[in-house]
Formats: structure tokens, sequence, C-alpha cells
């Protein structure tokens, strides 16, 4: 549906969809509480969700969008969250990382009870992946620190209809 060239009246028509066009939208969240000690650079905190996605071409690029609550115990501690994916839906930390940036990316040198949200936004060019292939990926967490524990997905307070973990993608296709 689009307007009329008097811009009056709606009609039915053709729009260009442009370079890309979206394939497919998937989201799934988490609630539960997955605890990670020491240094780590794979804690499977999606408690076995994932997303699907098929490139259709190797053109076709991934955009995902994830986050976690996450709690340190003590002072000397940090962590990331990146979007880890494979060909089985038995993902691991021998899977492929997306934007790991490594177990000091979110440090919290001095702190105790220090709460946040951690994200990742990463986008992944298909160029290196099989056409008509199904990738799974899960939003998975790392830790740094001395056996302090670091809570991923944690209770903080009321948590609304998100979760306290959850990730995102978007398959755009090329056109």
């Amino acid at each position: 549906l689009k307007m009329n060239n008097a811009a009056n009246a709606p009609e039915w028509g053709t729009i260009s969809s442009g370079e890309y066009s979206v394939h497919k939208i998937q989201k799934y969240t988490y609630s539960t509480n997955v605890g990670g000690n020491g240094q780590n650079a794979y804690h499977d905190i999606a408690g076995g969700n994932y997303l699907t996605f098929n490139p259709t071409s190797t053109n076709d690029f991934i955009f995902f969008s994830g986050w976690s609550v996450v709690y340190d115990a003590a002072s000397a501690s940090g962590g990331a969250v990146y979007v880890n994916y494979g060909t089985s839906t038995t993902l691991s930390s021998s899977d492929t990382k997306v934007q790991y940036h490594g177990t000091h990316s979110n440090y919290c040198g001095g702190a105790s009870d220090f709460y946040r949200t951690l994200y990742n936004n990463s986008i992944l060019p298909c160029s290196g992946l099989s056409a008509g292939t199904n990738y799974y990926a899960e939003l998975a967490g790392a830790t740094h620190n001395t056996g302090n524990n670091s809570d991923f997905n944690h209770a903080v307070n009321s948590i609304g209809s998100d979760g306290r973990h959850g990730l995102m993608l978007i398959h755009y296709k090329k056109n």
C-alpha cells in the first residue's frame, strides 16, 4: 500500500526494496542466573536458547543485538558478552566468536557489588559462510576474576518482559 501521485489516496503498488531486504527477524530471552568464575573465555549463559539463520547467498549479512544483566561480587573482576555461532545446536567454546573483545573488555578494577548491563551489537557478513547451511547463534559470556563470582542474567529488582538476557538477529538478504 502506498500513496498515489497526488498524495491524497492510498493505492496498491510495487515499492523498490533497495539493495538489501529483511529476510528474517528472530529473538530469544532468558532470565536464569548463570555464575561464572575465574578467567574463562566462554560461559554458556543462554541456557540452551539459540537463534537460527540460513544465508541465501554469501552477500547476505546478519545483525545481532544482545544483552545480559551482570553482577560482579568483588573488585578486580570483569567480563564480556559476545555472539557465539556454529553449525550445531550444541554450541560450545570451540565455536566461532563474533566481536569477542577479551575477558578484560568490561573491567571493574576497584569496585565491589558492581551491577551493569553488558551489550553486544555486531554485524556478521556471510561472505565466509555457506549459503543454504543452517547456523545457530547464542549470546555467550566471558569472565576475568580471581575466583570471585560474576553472575550473568542476574536478578536486579524487577525485570521487564525482555528478561535479563536476550539476543536478537536481523538477517538482511542481498536483493
